[in-house]
């Protein structure tokens, strides 16, 4: 309860700060932006920004926000990036909230709810839910004990399942819309209008998997002994979940290694480019346009929303294991990027969490 209250005092606070931060710091541009796309949603001005998307006014108002922002960022190298940096990120955290509420011991609370918890972080940002997100968990999901342990278990079907629905339902469409394969054209708008929609579509792709991979390879037990069983079922868990976020960790390697080759084939200096970009809401050059302004502060953005996020897992691991959770997340986090250090981790808690060696045997 002691961990929950401290998660509660940070978590919540966090989250709602750099919400307001970002705001704060962003607020005279983004009027301008807001207004711009009011003017082309309600008053069809051909400003540069797309107005029509679905043909309801307020569903519109927000696609093209949304739409904005992402273009805006997409126009500067180093914000195309950092996107491709958080949008990695975003995909595992996607992950790691639909292994934690397929758990058996919590798979009827909040936590369960991945679609509710994903399209608020569509819309509001990560960092906006998961430092929410966290102190949940540590009130729903009690310390494992000899007792409680087999309580852990994800389905290794249902952990296959979450990942071909990631790598499928989520990184593919994300790598495509990131790509800019048409870019600047209404096939661009309108796929990124439909990715902020993604879970909606992803939550029950990972049911329909997970039906198929149940029929494919039915998970059954011929062992009379309960106790072994018991065991073979946690072992296959934690290698099936172990497995998803090693997978996941090395592609978002890939992901973070390739963006650097990326700038510094293009002639960027990356840590010249970061430090230019974190500087951007008060060291703008004058003489800018203001989609060229729009383009550094969106991305400024986007940054500040993987700032938030790595914290807010930082926080996960320091609650959760203590100075060796931090240290795994914030050591790796230069070194493999904040994506698959959170991998990393959370193939190392998955291995301490679902730990034969705590059960305790059943006697008659």
């Amino acid at each position: 309860m002691s961990k929950f209250l401290i998660a509660l005092i940070l978590g919540p606070p966090l989250a709602f700060f750099t919400t307001k931060y970002i705001w704060d710091t962003l607020a005279e541009w983004m009027v301008d932006l807001i207004q711009m796309c009011i003017d082309a949603v309600y008053h069809d001005a051909d400003n540069g920004i797309r107005g029509v998307y679905t043909g309801f006014k307020h569903l519109d108002m927000l696609a093209t926000l949304y739409v904005s922002l992402f273009k805006f960022s997409f126009r500067i190298p180093i914000g195309r990036a950092v996107d491709q940096v958080m949008l990695s990120f975003c995909g595992v955290i996607l992950a790691i909230m639909n292994v934690e509420g397929s758990r058996r011991n919590i798979a009827s609370t909040p936590l369960s709810w991945t679609v509710v918890w994903a399209m608020i972080g569509n819309m509001c940002g990560v960092s906006a839910i998961f430092p929410v997100y966290v102190p949940l968990y540590l009130y729903y999901s009690p310390a494992p004990t000899g007792k409680n342990v087999s309580g852990y278990i994800v389905s290794p079907n249902r952990a296959n399942a979450i990942l071909i629905t990631v790598l499928i339902g989520y990184f593919a469409p994300t790598a495509y819309m990131i790509a800019g394969v048409t870019p600047e054209t209404h096939l661009e708008e309108t796929f990124i209008a439909l990715w902020q929609i993604g879970p909606l579509w992803t939550i029950p792709m990972c049911h329909a998997f997970e039906y198929l991979f149940d029929i494919i390879s039915p998970i059954t037990s011929n062992e009379k002994d309960k106790d072994l069983a018991e065991r073979m079922a946690i072992v296959d868990s934690k290698n099936a979940v172990e497995r998803l976020y090693l997978f996941l960790g090395v592609l978002c390697i890939l992901v973070y290694y390739g963006t650097y080759i990326h700038l510094s084939w293009s002639g960027i200096k990356v840590w010249d480019a970061l430090v230019e970009l974190v500087a951007a809401p008060v060291t703008l050059p004058t003489g800018l346009t203001y989609f060229q302004v729009g383009g550094f502060l969106a991305s400024y953005t986007f940054f500040m929303d993987l700032f938030s996020t790595l914290l807010g897992c930082v926080l996960w691991g320091v609650l959760d294991d203590g100075y060796t959770g931090a240290a795994i997340l914030l050591l790796t986090s230069p070194i493999v990027g904040p994506s698959a250090a959170t991998c990393i981790y959370a193939a190392y808690r998955e291995n301490r969490l679902l730990d034969t060696r705590k059960l305790v045997k059943k006697t008659d």
